[in-house]
């Protein structure tokens, strides 16, 4: 699938879209909006969207139901091929405390390693997100809520950071860590 920034924005642009996000999403995240693909071709969504009057909110529930993919959609797992379920750097940890710790650490690794698969889109329909070659790491489980989980996850980057400075995490991982630069 071909991805083309203008067509997008013609709908995530959209004051009348943005509108419509605002008024659905009653807890305030505007971000939950415009992360939903669509599940119909751009010019039926766009259609609907003019026809669907923004001041009902039946209809306006309505439209996302129909026309839209839930939050994320098109962010999958990816396979993390550098993985170890034993990396030797937490074998040499010494504290079986704080070596349960590092394997609950390295098996959360798998859950955030997230590629972006805009080609489970019907033809047609478009994404908010532009398409990436490698695949991420996000700042936690849900990547829908990414801003709240930076704050919420210190202590996960802050070991990420930690295990990149001390190279042990970047050995075992190379792969991985070359194509995390490689996206940015």
């Amino acid at each position: 699938m071909t991805f083309e920034t203008n067509n997008a924005k013609k709908l995530y642009l959209n004051d009348k879209y943005l509108r419509m996000v605002k008024r659905v999403n009653t807890n305030g995240d505007s971000k939950l909006g415009v992360d939903r693909p669509t599940k119909k071709t751009l010019e039926k969504t766009l259609e609907a969207l003019y026809a669907t009057n923004e001041n009902n909110f039946d209809e306006v529930k309505k439209f996302f139901d129909n026309y839209m993919h839930p939050p994320g959609y098109e962010i999958r797992p990816a396979d993390f091929t550098d993985w170890s379920d034993s990396p030797k750097y937490i074998e040499s940890i010494n504290s079986n405390r704080l070596k349960k710790f590092s394997y609950f650490l390295n098996e959360t690794w798998k859950s955030l390693y997230k590629k972006c698969d805009l080609n489970i889109l019907s033809k047609g329909a478009v994404s908010s997100h532009l398409p990436m070659k490698y695949p991420f790491i996000v700042p936690g489980q849900n990547f829908k809520r990414i801003w709240h989980l930076i704050k919420k996850k210190s202590l996960l980057f802050q070991l990420f950071y930690l295990n990149i400075k001390e190279g042990d995490l970047l050995r075992h991982t190379i792969g991985t860590i070359t194509g995390l630069f490689e996206v940015f």
